[in-house]
């Protein structure tokens, strides 16, 4: 669940897709509880990550 600075929490769905041994990158449909669907991307470095807010783009840089 992803919580938004507001304090309500997302639920989403995500596809993995690996790019290499240590950063993964992934697409996902962001829906939250009104219905409506938000698309994001995100990097991921290992198993660690962080979400900036950027309009409806989420990246994730360690």
């Amino acid at each position: 669940n992803l919580v938004q600075k507001n304090g309500e929490s997302q639920e989403y769905k995500a596809n993995l897709v690996r790019k290499n041994g240590e950063s993964q990158e992934y697409k996902a449909n962001l829906v939250q509880k009104n219905g409506e669907s938000h698309s994001f991307q995100a990097n991921f470095v290992r198993k660690n990550f962080c979400l900036k807010h950027c309009q409806v783009k989420y990246n994730c840089e360690l």
